[in-house]
């Protein structure tokens, strides 16, 4: 069934990849990294909670590798909700400003996902898969 979760969890299964992930693993990881960039990491992080709650039945839905990228990569304020919060907070510190910060607002968000994602590789290389 070919949806839009569907469609952006594959769009970012490459990203996983690079990150780390098995490939086997790397549509799952994508589609929590996109549903962090489209709606936010607290959803993101409740849908990993449960994948990772499955380990108690013997089956892990998730490898210990992409378990360390997922925490790391989920991790950040860089959503297109924060846009919002960016451009309202600091639109109404420098007002004159606002058509620069809308121009970055887009920027700045993948500039803070990108950051997650290489905290996510640094703490990927200090991870034993047991």
């Amino acid at each position: 069934e070919l949806s839009l979760s569907s469609a952006m969890a594959y769009a970012f299964a490459p990203a996983a990849v690079l990150m780390g992930v098995p490939p086997s693993e790397a549509v799952v990881v994508g589609g929590l990294l996109a549903k962090k960039m489209a709606v936010n990491e607290l959803v993101a992080y409740i849908e990993l909670g449960s994948l990772l709650q499955n380990r108690t039945t013997g089956q892990p839905a998730l490898s210990r590798r992409s378990e360390v990228v997922c925490t790391y990569a989920l991790c950040g304020f860089s959503n297109f909700a924060s846009i919002g919060v960016q451009l309202g907070g600091l639109g109404a510190m420098a007002p004159s400003r606002k058509d620069t910060l809308a121009q970055l607002a887009v920027s700045a968000m993948l500039s803070g996902n990108l950051a997650c994602y290489l905290t996510a590789c640094t703490a990927v290389l200090f991870t034993r898969d047991t």
